[in-house]
């Protein structure tokens, strides 16, 4: 079944979480409480796997072997999300 999944996004640069495979990243923001999140569109019966991301701010270097998934906007700074692409074991 297909449905959004809220994900939190830890303070660190770099971070881990468990997400269905195929995900894809709908929203990043705060959510009602004020906590960094971000939501997902995924497919509940998919396999789920680590995944790891990076939190930058404008003007920092972005890692290398990532892809932007999303940015948010925490007056006066905006911040972006990337999907950290992992060798495989």
């Amino acid at each position: 079944m297909r449905t959004i999944w809220k994900f939190p996004i830890p303070i660190s640069d770099r971070f881990e979480l468990v997400v269905p495979d195929g995900y894809s990243v709908v929203h990043v923001g705060p959510d009602p409480q004020g906590h960094l999140s971000f939501w997902a569109d995924v497919d509940t019966d998919a396999t789920r796997s680590p995944y790891v991301f990076s939190v930058v701010g404008t003007g920092n270097p972005a890692p290398k072997n990532g892809f932007h998934a999303g940015s948010f906007v925490d007056w006066p700074f905006v911040w972006h999300l990337f999907e950290i692409e992992t060798e495989p074991f």
